[in-house]
């Protein structure tokens, strides 16, 4: 099997095309048949991609320290931002190394942000508290609040435009969840309730699935960064998906059958979650309901008249267990889930191994 890595050193030094990289990706695939590696995460190549990722949060902590004692909040954190770009240029678009580049883009989404909230405000601004008490926010709030989210949102936006970083793509969803969060609190700023926030949570985060599947379409076989796209927006999606879907089922059955029952609906949702994730071969999606999981264990384990030391433990180790036969049976799960399927779907989904 042809080493990725290398071929995207190869195109980043113009020896060869994106195309004729993807063709040769293709062309492996055919010859060595389906690869034994299923959802590949690329992150490091070396130990030495650890050392600099330490290096670049190291110097990105530094010069913004450096900037606060000189009293220069707000421009410094740009000049940070663009330090963290030329490092950007180094790690993302020369040496195509993974995690020094994650760690670059990091920060400079970090200086970028704070850079706006200090130059409209001289901090940073929380409209979350407005949510809660909106009838003690200052107005001007809430446009300022919007400031923060939809210029960070535009300065990755170019970033991905000029590194095609895919972890950029986390940091584009979380900053476009956040703008529509404060869009909509700038022109309703009554949002609370039951259902409000959970509502445009739930809605944001299936639009960020949906973009995550459509990466994931164009690379059945999972052999480009496509994929590696896919998987960020994938990581960006599910907690915003599963934390609302467990809200919104903890307040309908709280409304009618008490907090207490409405714990359990915990247990058929995950499974819900588990066969979607099955379908779609992403194991993100169950790593974000882990936790709500773990806590309706902990209720069973209580129900039973277990005490809280113990409740936990076994908690932890009936996670554990969970975990391992997910990991070690996902693929004959996965083609138990996908036999009944439609073979005109299966034709569009990740390849089944």
């Amino acid at each position: 099997m042809i080493d990725p890595q290398i071929l995207e050193k190869a195109v980043a030094q113009k020896i060869i095309t994106r195309e004729q990289m993807e063709a040769l990706l293709r062309l492996a695939a055919e010859r060595d048949g389906p690869s034994s590696e299923d959802e590949r995460f690329r992150l490091i190549s070396g130990f030495n991609d650890v050392f600099l990722a330490l290096g670049v949060l190291l110097l990105a902590g530094g010069i913004g320290g450096v900037f606060q004692v000189w009293g220069l909040e707000t421009w410094g954190a740009f000049a940070s931002a663009a330090g963290m770009w030329l490092l950007s240029e180094l790690f993302a678009a020369r040496l195509r190394l993974t995690l020094p580049s994650i760690t670059a883009a990091t920060a400079f989404a970090f200086f970028i942000a704070s850079g706006v909230s200090a130059l409209t405000v001289g901090e940073w601004v929380s409209f979350s508290l407005g949510l809660e008490n909106p009838e003690e926010a200052n107005p001007n709030d809430r446009y300022l609040a919007l400031a923060v989210p939809l210029s960070t949102l535009g300065a990755m936006l170019v970033y991905y435009a000029r590194f095609r970083l895919p972890y950029s793509l986390f940091l584009i969803a979380f900053s476009t969840y956040f703008s529509v969060l404060a869009g909509i609190y700038l022109v309703w700023p009554d949002l609370r309730g039951s259902y409000g926030l959970t509502s445009i949570t739930l809605m944001v985060g299936i639009l960020i699935f949906l973009a995550a599947m459509a990466y994931d379409l164009s690379d059945r076989e999972r052999m480009t960064r496509r994929s590696d796209s896919a998987f960020w927006l994938h990581l960006a999606a599910a907690p915003l998906i599963v934390h609302s879907v467990m809200m919104m089922a903890f307040e309908a059955i709280r409304d009618n059958a008490g907090e207490s029952s409405g714990i359990l609906i915990v247990f058929p949702v995950f499974l819900f979650l588990t066969l979607v994730a099955l379908i779609v071969d992403r194991r993100a999606v169950l790593v974000a309901a882990l936790s709500y999981l773990g806590f309706a264990f902990a209720f069973v384990f209580n129900e039973i008249g277990t005490d809280a030391g113990s409740a936990f433990l076994y908690t932890i180790v009936t996670l554990g267990l969970s975990v391992i036969v997910l990991g070690v049976g996902w693929r004959p799960l996965r083609r138990i889930v996908m036999a009944p399927l439609p073979s005109a779907l299966k034709r569009r989904l990740p390849v089944l191994h």
